[in-house]
């Protein structure tokens, strides 16, 4: 039986770095909610939801600048 309904689609919004490239964060929509992955070169990586795009972005900042 096939799903005849849509696939749910992940957007990347933006991306951002830290000045020595070592931490990004993307920032990505996904449905109703965005989210933020954060990877840093030690190999932490940590995802988290937001309803609203301005406090993902806020996040990704603080994080690379952190």
């Amino acid at each position: 039986m096939s799903n005849s309904g849509h696939e749910p689609t992940v957007k990347t919004i933006s991306e951002h770095w830290s000045d020595d490239k070592l931490k990004v964060a993307t920032v990505m929509s996904f449905e109703t909610y965005y989210l933020v992955q954060m990877s840093s070169q030690q190999g932490r990586t940590e995802m988290v939801q937001y309803n609203s795009l301005q406090e993902a972005k806020d996040r990704a900042e603080d994080w690379v600048q952190g």
